[in-house]
């Protein structure tokens, strides 16, 4: 029996934890959840797109990891992530 397990690649500097999130449109659900961009860089695979670097603070690995899962899954639609995910306070 296999075991599926999902690793997140989370970055740590002198100021906090980041999280990398290479889907504009995760970032931007995300943003609208109250999530905070700390920066945006160049992809390094994709050199016309852009990465967003997002703070990790409160939920957001399981808000980040939910909303992944339904862009990845295409079983989102713009109603149904807004009113699903993030409904819940930050503090």
């Amino acid at each position: 029996m296999t075991t599926d397990i999902k690793i997140q690649k989370i970055n740590t500097n002198e100021v906090g934890t980041s999280k990398i999130v290479h889907s504009p449109k995760v970032a931007r659900k995300l943003l609208k959840m109250g999530y905070h961009i700390i920066d945006i860089k160049p992809n390094k695979t994709y050199k016309k797109q852009s990465v967003f670097v997002f703070n990790v603070e409160g939920n957001f690995m399981q808000d980040y990891c939910e909303l992944k899962e339904m862009y990845d899954n295409h079983k989102v639609t713009h109603d149904y992530a807004e009113h699903t995910i993030g409904t819940e306070s930050k503090e």
